[in-house]
This record gives C-alpha cells, structure tokens and sequence, in this order.
C-alpha cells in the first residue's frame, strides 16, 4: 500500500462523508511514508530519493489502474499484446 494509494482513499473517504476513516487513513499514509523513509535513509538512500517518492508512488498507482484497460505492452520501443492464457505475443 503506498503513500498515494492511502491519500486517495482518504480524499474519497472525506468526499462521501466517512470523516474519521479519511482521518485513519490519512495519518495510516503519514505513518507509511514516515517508516519508509526512515528505513531508505537508514539503508543508505538518498534524502533526495525521497522527496520523489510521492511521484514515485503516483507512478505505481497510473502502471497498475492502466492495466484494466488493455491488453498491450510497449517494452523498450517493442509492442507486445497479452493474449487469453496469458500469453506474450509479438505485435
């Protein structure tokens, strides 16, 4: 469950009136970034790193809701189409 996740339900909780969910869930994505983070740094990462982990995150969020809506592959300037079995074919 990263950060981003978390905020967006949080927002959505907020929206349809679940205030103390949003609030749980808000400080349950604070929490995460907070215990990540200290853990990064600990490991030997970079602060810098970060401070991109939102968009990072963000990032994760797009690859995976994108998934729902095709079947194709664009790796490395090469299209592939996952067909039913989960095969990989050239496209």
């Amino acid at each position: 469950w990263n950060g981003v996740f978390l905020l967006l339900a949080s927002a959505i909780a907020w929206k349809i009136g679940a205030k103390s969910s949003a609030l749980n869930l808000a400080i349950a994505s604070l929490l995460n970034w907070i215990f990540y983070s200290t853990l990064y740094i600990k490991l030997g990462g970079s602060l810098f790193d970060i401070l991109l982990l939102p968009l990072q995150d963000f990032q994760m969020l797009l690859i995976a809701i994108s998934t729902y809506f095709g079947n194709e592959i664009n790796w490395r300037g090469q299209r592939f189409r996952i067909s039913k079995g989960g095969k990989i074919e050239d496209n």
